[in-house]
């Protein structure tokens, strides 16, 4: 259900993301391993501690597969966003892997120790099309990310390392741990086509607030609702409201006394927005069983402008 939530969220954010710019996984990361699929297990070589051991060693955690290499200005690009992913994230539940198509041993390492990427790193030394990695996980862009869960499954693969940004920012998140309880976890069963019919639902729904685009306001709420028995969704809630960034200078071209006003109108449309979507769900199958209760659910919505 970890995988199923954090998929739910994400594609929420890829609709918005979508419209602000050009979405460059629909023209290279068509192909990548698709949710659900084991990630191919390779042998960790030339690398640091873990060097012999397998993928599969990290079964248990997240893991976060990077594929680059030294010589790819978009991966040198990505390193210092993907140090600090790794500053934030990296943890007992989160690790890292690097796989680089560098066929110098001593360029590419030189590369990792200069930029300080204490993480796990991996290289066949092969050019990047003979490699059996790439094959194995139908790389055709550097750099391409993937995410896996706990049993070394594809939550996304993705292009983008904003996307990836976006997937842990979730993971992390305290209401994530929340949604993700046992006791919700039979539920999405219930709404028309499963959990899928979610996704496709609330990324099709959702829309944003044009005067937070306005100031390229990226935020955040939490939406509280309860599932019944008979399938209707009532005491539909939000918390938690509030803006995580903003672009100063958008702002300040509105009149000094305005800003405010502006700064927390923009909280109460993502409230709004919140409230709107989950209110125009379609209504959950009935729970048919006699000792049926009402069921608490809480989603995290994601405004982010890129």
């Amino acid at each position: 259900m970890k995988k199923i939530f954090l998929f739910l969220t994400l594609s929420m954010f890829i609709s918005l993301y979508c419209n602000a710019q050009e979405d460059l996984d629909k023209k290279y990361a068509t192909d990548l391993l698709k949710y659900g699929e084991q990630a191919p297990d390779f042998i960790i070589s030339n690398g640091d501690s873990l060097a012999g051991k397998q993928l599969s060693s990290l079964k248990g955690k997240f893991v976060v597969l990077d594929f680059w290499a030294s010589w790819c200005p978009g991966c040198r690009k990505d390193i210092p966003e993907m140090k600090e992913l790794h500053r934030r994230y990296s943890s007992d539940m989160v690790a890292f892997v690097s796989v680089s198509f560098d066929t110098n041993k001593e360029v590419w390492q030189k590369c990792v120790r200069n930029n300080g990427m204490s993480w796990i790193h991996h290289s066949e030394l092969k050019p990047w099309k003979q490699t059996g990695i790439s094959k194995d996980y139908h790389i055709k862009w550097l750099p391409t990310m993937y995410l896996l869960d706990t049993k070394g499954k594809v939550i996304f693969g993705t292009v983008d390392i904003m996307k990836l940004k976006y997937a842990l920012e979730v993971l992390d998140s305290a209401s994530y741990k929340m949604m993700t309880s046992h006791a919700n976890s039979a539920v999405y069963a219930r709404y028309p086509k499963g959990w899928k019919g979610v996704v496709n639902f609330i990324s099709n729904s959702l829309q944003y607030p044009e005067l937070a685009k306005s100031i390229k306001a990226e935020g955040e709420v939490l939406m509280h609702f309860t599932i019944n028995p008979d399938g209707s969704i009532t005491d539909i809630t939000a918390t938690e409201c509030k803006i995580n960034s903003y672009d100063k200078a958008s702002l300040e071209k509105y009149p000094a006394k305005q800003q405010k006003d502006i700064y927390n109108e923009c909280i109460r449309l993502f409230a709004k927005e919140g409230y709107r979507v989950i209110k125009s769900m379609k209504k959950w199958l009935p729970d048919h069983d006699n000792n049926a209760k009402q069921i608490q659910m809480h989603q995290k919505i994601m405004f982010s402008f890129f």
